[in-house]
């Protein structure tokens, strides 16, 4: 005779929107505003792909710098750059 699984109690399809919807809810921190959900995360996210690029920019570095009429300021490019990421299918 065969066990009960998890396969039997819980289906995926009704269970996750609601974990993902308890979560956003009850989260401090989303409730705060600091974070928010993305349409484009979430693509990437329901992709069957196991890795992403994502892109960045690198953290400015250097002093501020006075703006002093009549005088050139000193500037550097910006630069960007790439994070790999994976969906755990779990």
């Amino acid at each position: 005779m065969a066990g009960t699984t998890l396969a039997d109690i819980i289906v995926p399809e009704l269970f996750n929107p609601y974990v993902i919807n308890r979560t956003m809810e009850k989260s401090a921190l989303f409730q705060s505003g600091i974070i928010t959900t993305s349409p484009e995360f979430s693509r990437l996210a329901s992709e069957a792909a196991r890795t992403h690029n994502l892109p960045f920019f690198e953290d400015l570095t250097g002093d501020a710098q006075n703006i002093i009429e009549g005088t050139s300021i000193e500037f550097q490019k910006i630069i960007s750059n790439k994070d790999v990421s994976t969906t755990i299918m779990r």
